[in-house]
């Protein structure tokens, strides 16, 4: 073979290895990670208010997180087992100081290109200051149950208006397992029949009642009302919150109840 052979065979070589390189996608998140949402169980060398909760949420390309303040995330690789973000962003939630210097201390965190680990359901970042560990959220916070629980509404759309029902003394929602519902506040008082199919439920026999009340709370009966009448809705249970749809482009949002005394 002459030297003219050799180098073609030895630059072709070459060239197949960039262009293999340049091939082969950057990895992303570990397997069994990839649309799962987790929430924090412990901390270590982190600035982190008492009772925080943050919410952690990872696909193949996206890495999103918050702390009871703003939402913040962005794009991000995975090399050498390390979190390689682009650059994040976050909304701008009107919130006190001290949330808004845990929220800093969260992107700084994630920015510094920290150690990622799953281990079954636990998934740990770390640098070489601090480290915090999530728990996977279905085993952390699980979904409640649709039935037996009171439900606290605090949000309505529709195609005009999205809003939280604030100022007022929330509308409390439940079904029973005799297959009754109920919702009531200081001036309204329904209920009805309901079945389940899925994720559907069929409301009949509705029956409802309006008494005198502040505009607000009015505002809020109303919104109840356009959504829990005679009709199927869909819903969806996640954690401790309930996501009620109309046919048409009406939704509530509900919290689980805190303990007290009902309306």
């Amino acid at each position: 073979m002459n030297m003219r052979m050799r180098s073609l065979i030895a630059l072709a070589t070459i060239v197949a290895s960039l262009v293999a390189c340049h091939a082969t996608p950057a990895p992303k998140s570990p397997a069994g990670v990839q649309s799962r949402t987790f929430l924090l169980q412990s901390s270590m060398g982190a600035d982190l208010l008492a009772e925080t909760t943050v919410h952690l949420r990872l696909t193949d390309n996206d890495l999103s997180f918050t702390a009871n303040c703003n939402h913040m995330g962005g794009s991000y690789t995975i090399e050498h087992e390390r979190v390689i973000t682009g650059a994040l962003e976050q909304t701008a939630m009107g919130c006190d100081p001290e949330r808004h210097a845990q929220d800093d201390w969260l992107l700084k965190f994630f920015a510094s290109k920290p150690k990622l680990v799953l281990q079954g359901n636990t998934l740990t970042f770390s640098n070489d200051a601090s480290s915090l560990v999530f728990l996977d959220r279905e085993l952390a916070d699980p979904d409640r149950p649709l039935q037996g629980t009171v439900w606290e509404i605090n949000a309505y759309t529709d195609a005009k208006t999205a809003m939280g029902l604030m100022g007022i003394v929330p509308p409390r929602l439940t079904f029973a397992a005799d297959g009754t519902w109920q919702a009531r506040s200081v001036c309204l008082d329904a209920s009805g029949r309901y079945t389940v199919d899925g994720d559907r439920i069929e409301v009949t026999d509705t029956r409802a009642t309006q008494g005198a009340c502040t505009d607000n709370d009015k505002a809020a009966a109303d919104f109840v009302r356009s959504v829990l009448v005679d009709g199927v809705l869909t819903y969806e249970v996640e954690a401790r919150s309930l996501e009620l749809k109309s046919s048409g482009p009406r939704s509530l949002g509900a919290n689980v109840a805190e303990a007290a005394a009902r309306p």
